[in-house]
C-alpha cells in the first residue's frame, strides 16, 4: 500500500504465462473453493505476457477473494481469458448479487464499501484498490462491465509480451 500511495510501485516486467499463474493462484484457494466449479476457459493460443508475475499474482488473488465473498457458496466463477489487439483480457464473473451500475467505479476507490456489504461481509475496502491500481502499474486496467443475469464481471487487461 505504500508503495502505490508514494506511486512507487516497482513493477519488474518478465515474460510469463498466465494459465500456470492463475493455477497457482486458485490452488491457494482451495480451501474456499470447496463446492464450487470454476470454469476457466481460454480462448485460442495462450499469449506470453510481459508482467510482474508477483505483482499480477495478487490481483488475482484480490479478485478471486472478492468473488468468494460476494457469492453464494457453491455457486461458480466462470475465468475467461482473450487476446486482443496489444493487450490480453481476464475476465472474471461471479454469480452473486451484482453490483449496481452506479457504484462501478466507486468500488474501486480506496476504503469504498457499500452499505448492505458492510454489515454481512468482512472487508476493508482495498482489495480492488490494489487490483486497480496494480493493473495501472503494467500500464492497463481494470473495471466492471455487466454481467447479464445476477453476478458481476471483472475485466483486467493484461500486457502482452510483443505489444
Amino acid at each position: 500500500m505504500s508503495q502505490i500511495d508514494a506511486g512507487k510501485l516497482r513493477v519488474e516486467r518478465r515474460p510469463l504465462q498466465l494459465r500456470p499463474l492463475l493455477e497457482s493462484v486458485l490452488h491457494s484457494f482451495e480451501s474456499r473453493l470447496e463446492g464450487r466449479t470454476v470454469n476457466l476457459e481460454l480462448a485460442g493460443p495462450e499469449p506470453h505476457m510481459l508482467a510482474d508475475a508477483e505483482l499480477l499474482s495478487l490481483a488475482l488473488r484480490q479478485l478471486i477473494d472478492n468473488a468468494l465473498k460476494y457469492s453464494p457458496p457453491g455457486t461458480p466463477l466462470d475465468i475467461t481469458f482473450q487476446s486482443t489487439p496489444g493487450r490480453a483480457i481476464l475476465r472474471l464473473h461471479d454469480h452473486g448479487a451484482g453490483i449496481p451500475e452506479r457504484d462501478w467505479e466507486r468500488v474501486f476507490d480506496k476504503y469504498y464499501r457499500r452499505e448492505s456489504a458492510r454489515r454481512l461481509v468482512p472487508g476493508t475496502g482495498l482489495g480492488l484498490y490494489i487490483a486497480r491500481e496494480i493493473a495501472r502499474a503494467h500500464g492497463q486496467d481494470l473495471w466492471i462491465e455487466s454481467a447479464g443475469p445476477g453476478g458481476t464481471q471483472f475485466c483486467l487487461s493484461l500486457p502482452l509480451e510483443n505489444s
